[in-house]
């Protein structure tokens, strides 16, 4: 599972010039803790994904691989890329559609919470500032504050 899971986060958030990707991050281990909890999300979250990783690896199987982590680079991207397309176009079923909505929310969850990733996004944090006039006029006037 963690292969395949590893594979994923990759697809989802590869390196980039400027970033590191999911697993170079160890997101994948992010991941794994959370659908091990045993919380009633959590719980939840290890069906979906448990599921949407066997569909994986029954696709895997038509293609003589056992895991969808044993294909090459180009055919997992085609495979995964097939589905992202499905549940952009709404044809995907409802469990391929929670599995895609999961995965990708806990892998940008998990990434963005590093400091590689708040730094990709130019996220500095609370940072202190001199002085503070208040919001703009028109704000304060659409707002009927002023």
């Amino acid at each position: 599972m963690v292969k395949s899971l590893s594979v994923i986060g990759d697809l989802i958030i590869p390196a980039d010039d400027k970033s590191p990707s999911a697993s170079q991050l160890n997101i994948t281990d992010f991941v794994d803790e959370w659908v091990s909890a045993p919380y009633p999300t959590q719980e939840k979250d290890r069906a979906t994904i448990t599921y949407g990783l066997e569909r994986l690896n029954t696709q895997a199987n038509a293609l003589d691989a056992r895991y969808f982590h044993d294909l090459n680079g180009d055919q997992q991207a085609a495979i995964f890329d097939k589905l992202a397309v499905s549940v952009e176009n709404e044809t995907a079923s409802e469990e391929e559609d929670l599995f895609m909505d999961r995965l990708v929310y806990i892998y940008v969850g998990g990434y963005y919470t590093t400091d590689e990733g708040m730094e990709d996004i130019g996220y500095a944090g609370n940072v202190p500032i001199e002085t503070f006039d208040g919001p703009p006029a028109e704000i304060r006037k659409l707002i009927g504050i002023e």
